[in-house]
């Protein structure tokens, strides 16, 4: 039945615009022949179970025999305007011209875009990256169903002002460029749904900007911006990238953004979060590291929906009360805050947090409550042994104590039954505790740049380690041999 619909759907020659939609049919088709399979198999007694899986094996070969066959079939009767590909020049594509809706001219040092694009009337996607272009010809104006327009990397100065001609723009992308202005006419891509400008030398967002009613996504990393506030009434953003630029603040009615679930500031001059930050209810995802920050938001917990933060390099002198309320937050980032990450939240759902050059000698109090964490980062810290409150995390797998001070390892660590990586590297260890040959999962031990001289006998109980890395190390030549003998399947790094 299967194979029926399929031809059926040749037969009628529905109009496809690509590959994509092809399979997607098909497998809506394989759903419905897979339903009607259930439907009549229910009504049958259930064969003994080794005959079931019989049948099913050969029934998934089959399916996927007939899946391969007709991807084969399509591709040989797809034309090639449905198809990526690529071509040297212009030139080369111009017979295909009427045809084609993907020309992709990515890649060959071109300087100049002839005038000829005119006669591709039905091009949708244009990938001119990795070019010379500095200008479009105005001729780009005539390609009425253009989508996406691909510029990266290439010499432009200027926002091409033929793109505000193509009002059926939903992408842009003019990354890597030298553009240091952007027109004040953005009011006519109202389809614009993702535009990304990173690495540029922009200074100003237009207010034009705020008419994008459609954009979704917007890159403006690494520019010189210093404000945003036209992206206030985007009210339909769902990721915002503004890492290293030069904000000070952020617009004050940056909640209006209901459904921005992604936010990089990192590496701005923010000091200060406005009071209606926390109004953004969909934001999942939020970067506001090395900024300038010393308090969040009294109210911050509203941020229910946060699962990742990081506050890398502010100094912050303090968490605000509710910020336990953050609940589904899996992933936090602390590094360099300071010594007041002593008084962090207890937040049940964390799995991976990161303490490091935080002048800690001590373990946070309500660390050990973190039951779910599975990647601790202490790194850079004052510590001079693994604390024994740490050693009670079952849960973990992953643990960064490199440029510390520590000297012993605590049998403690035994219990972390878990632990796949222990990462000890620039520290003042002279002899390597042998009840940690009991971390039967551990596959990773990093003891770079300390100062043992060998390691005790036994080391062969670590049946699962895959690397050991001992570099700058007081080893012998007659110790490292010891050690490679006795795990030859290992990669050791002395």
């Amino acid at each position: 039945m299967k194979k029926v619909a399929i031809m059926l759907f040749v037969a009628l020659n529905f109009n496809i615009n690509s590959l994509d939609n092809f399979n997607l049919y098909a497998q809506e088709i394989k759903i419905e022949q897979n339903n009607q399979d259930t439907e009549t198999k229910e009504k049958k007694i259930n064969p003994p179970l080794d005959r079931l899986k019989d049948r099913r094996n050969a029934r998934n070969i089959e399916n996927n025999n007939d899946r391969n066959q007709m991807q084969d079939s399509t591709n040989r009767r797809m034309p090639l305007n449905n198809r990526a590909t690529k071509f040297k020049s212009l030139e080369e594509a111009i017979g295909e011209a009427e045809t084609l809706k993907m020309l992709n001219l990515s890649g060959n040092k071109l300087t100049e875009l002839s005038p000829e694009i005119a006669k591709f009337k039905n091009l949708e996607v244009l990938d001119l990256s990795k070019n010379n272009f500095k200008d479009l010809p105005k001729e780009l104006n005539t390609l009425s169903h253009l989508t996406t327009i691909k510029l990266n990397k290439n010499d432009f100065t200027n926002f091409p002002s033929v793109l505000f001609e193509l009002p059926n723009l939903k992408v842009i992308e003019i990354s890597n460029n030298k553009i240091n202005l952007l027109d004040d006419k953005f009011d006519k891509l109202s389809n614009l749904e993702i535009l990304k400008l990173e690495k540029n030398e922009i200074v100003i967002l237009p207010k034009s900007i705020n008419k994008l009613i459609a954009l979704k996504f917007i890159d403006l990393s690494n520019n010189k911006f210093k404000e945003i506030g036209a992206l206030a009434d985007c009210v339909n953003l769902q990721e915002l990238d503004a890492e290293k630029n030069e904000l000070d603040s952020l617009p004050n009615k940056i909640g209006n953004l209901k459904k921005l679930t992604k936010l990089n500031l990192n590496t701005n001059k923010i000091s200060k979060l406005p009071n209606d930050f926390v109004n953004l209810e969909s934001l999942e995802n939020l970067d506001l590291s090395n900024n300038t920050l010393t308090k969040l938001n009294d109210d911050f917990g509203k941020l229910v929906k946060l699962t990742k933060l990081e506050l890398k390099g502010n100094k912050l002198t303090a968490f605000p009360k509710n910020f336990n309320l953050l609940v589904n937050l899996t992933d936090l980032n602390l590094d360099g805050v300071g010594k007041s990450v002593m008084e962090v939240p207890e937040l049940t759902n964390l799995t991976k947090i990161d303490l490091s050059n935080c002048e800690l000698t001590v373990a946070p109090k309500n660390l050990e409550k973190m039951t779910k964490l599975i990647g601790l980062d202490m790194g850079g810290n004052l510590f001079i042994n693994i604390p024994l409150s740490i050693t009670k995390i079952t849960s973990l797998r992953d643990i960064d104590f490199k440029n510390n001070k520590i000297k012993v390892i605590a049998s403690e660590v035994k219990n972390l039954t878990n632990l796949m990586a222990l990462k000890l590297a620039n520290n003042e260890i002279e002899n390597f505790n042998p009840e940690l040959y009991n971390l039967k999962n551990l596959k990773s031990l990093i003891l770079d740049n300390n100062k043992l001289t060998s390691l005790p006998a036994g080391i062969e109980g670590l049946t699962e380690i895959r690397m050991i890395q001992l570099r700058k190390n007081n080893f012998s030549d007659e110790e490292r041999e010891k050690i490679k003998n006795a795990l030859p399947k290992v990669r050791l790094a002395f």
